[in-house]
């Protein structure tokens, strides 16, 4: 019995998508197979910087009411109310209309076994990425700076820095007391005025022939404040608030409750 035409091309077409139905089953048992073996749910632990932004250079931290709802044990639930992020330790303090945030957040990721990585919402778990979680439910982005097992945040210390702020308005001098300190949510001390001296700034005159003279201008002042600093410290280096490098020369923004410092570092020695 001969088969006509139309029916042969009609028979051929059924097993092409017998056999391509098959292919795909065959591919998505691979895959769950692969899925299980390679990757396994676990959770991992890993240090965060809260940023205000996407990007992991350069952005500031996240506005104070933004934090305010941040608190040890917050957490963020999946669909199933399963905890995806918990946070296990923090660190928080003011930095002018902003808070200055650590973190040490428990996250829900599956371990790659074949690439050796972490992956959390289905993205390489990385240092130097950001990622977004919303913890009480509130929306914020982290800065991987320390991933468990993988890489190590600096080490914190104290050290003694003297600074000064050059021609500032006496009134901002005023503002400077002995004793003014930055603590973070622990009560641990950030920054502590240990000495302050202040005086008439320096200016120049100009005689009618030209000759140059130094004098004291009565308008402004230069403060030099000595400070208890803590400090994270990374090989020979050391930074303020985990990105202010704190060298001979530079510049340092500090913001106490009564007023901020801006201060041209002198000099800067490990505590006693």
């Amino acid at each position: 019995m001969k088969i006509a035409p139309n029916q042969r091309k009609t028979f051929i077409t059924k097993i092409d998508v017998v056999i391509l139905v098959c292919i795909i089953a065959v591919l998505a048992a691979v895959g769950v197979v692969v899925k299980i073996v390679l990757q396994k749910d676990t959770y991992v632990t890993v240090e965060l910087l809260a940023a205000g932004g996407e990007w992991w250079w350069g952005v500031p931290p996240p506005f104070y009411w933004n934090a305010k709802g941040i608190v040890i044990g917050a957490k963020e639930y999946d669909t199933f109310k399963k905890p995806t992020a918990e946070i296990l330790d923090l660190v928080k303090y003011s930095e002018d209309n902003r808070k200055f945030m650590w973190m040490k957040v428990r996250l829900s990721a599956k371990y790659n076994y074949l690439t050796k990585e972490y992956m959390f919402r289905q993205e390489s778990l990385q240092i130097g990425k950001t990622i977004h979680l919303a913890p009480n439910s509130i929306a914020l982005v982290g800065n991987v700076v320390g991933i468990e097992g993988v890489g190590k945040l600096w080490d914190t210390e104290y050290i003694v820095l003297t600074g000064r702020a050059q021609r500032i308005k006496s009134w901002e001098s005023d503002a400077i007391h002995v004793g003014d300190k930055v603590v973070d949510n622990k009560g641990d001390l950030v920054a502590e005025v240990l000495e302050k001296n202040s005086e008439f700034a320096d200016m120049t005159t100009t005689t009618w022939t030209g000759e140059t003279l130094l004098r004291k201008d009565p308008n402004y002042r230069d403060v030099t404040v000595t400070m208890k600093l803590r400090v994270m410290k990374d090989g020979d280096m050391r930074y303020f608030n985990y990105y202010q490098p704190v060298s001979i020369g530079t510049k340092m923004r500090i913001q106490f409750p009564s007023t901020a410092i801006e201060v041209n570092i002198m000099s800067a020695q490990p505590a006693p």
